[in-house]
């Protein structure tokens, strides 16, 4: 276990001299401190710093993970997501679905692209309809395409989900 204090300690006859790392006290002003009170001092920091590298850990491991809740501009039944005809732009979209959605409802809204990873842990996923969307085909388009390409044809519920710009591939198909 490494100890991580926000001081440095210099030995001097006996005694351990603390001083800011950042320098704001001057050697004149420094604490002395034995050398247990030393440990003790290093250990409830190194606990500090523990607890919150643990809990720092948790929100990474589980801060991702799907709700089953409903998102704020949608309505959910039965598996199915409903987030068609709201006006919904890339940068307003739900940041996550629920886990267990089946269908997924997308269509006529603004979208031009969709977040990298949002669809990928939608393993029960059934159907998603994407059409009527502006959809802009330049690289931001690339992660709906790749996804769409590893799945089954019959997923996505409607045939025309097509580019609306640049005008040179204007009614190109996404995948």
């Amino acid at each position: 276990c490494v100890c991580v204090c926000v001081y440095t300690y210099t030995l001097t006859a006996g005694f351990i001299s603390e001083e800011q790392l950042a320098g704001t006290r001057s050697s004149s002003e420094s604490n002395r401190k034995s050398p247990s009170r030393l440990r003790r001092t290093c250990r409830a920091e190194a606990g500090m710093t523990m607890t919150w590298l643990l809990l720092l850990c948790l929100i990474l491991l589980f801060g991702g993970q799907r709700s089953s809740a409903c998102p704020d501009l949608c309505s959910c039944k039965d598996g199915q997501v409903d987030c068609s005809g709201r006006s919904l732009t890339s940068t307003s979209m739900p940041t996550s679905f629920p886990s267990g959605t089946i269908s997924l409802l997308l269509h006529d809204n603004l979208l031009t692209t969709i977040p990298n990873q949002l669809l990928d842990d939608l393993t029960s996923l059934r159907s998603i309809s994407l059409h009527g969307n502006p959809w802009v085909c330049d690289c931001g388009i690339l992660y709906l395409r790749s996804w769409i390409s590893r799945r089954p044809s019959s997923l996505v519920s409607h045939p025309r989900v097509s580019c609306s710009s640049p005008p040179s591939l204007r009614g190109r198909m996404v995948e």
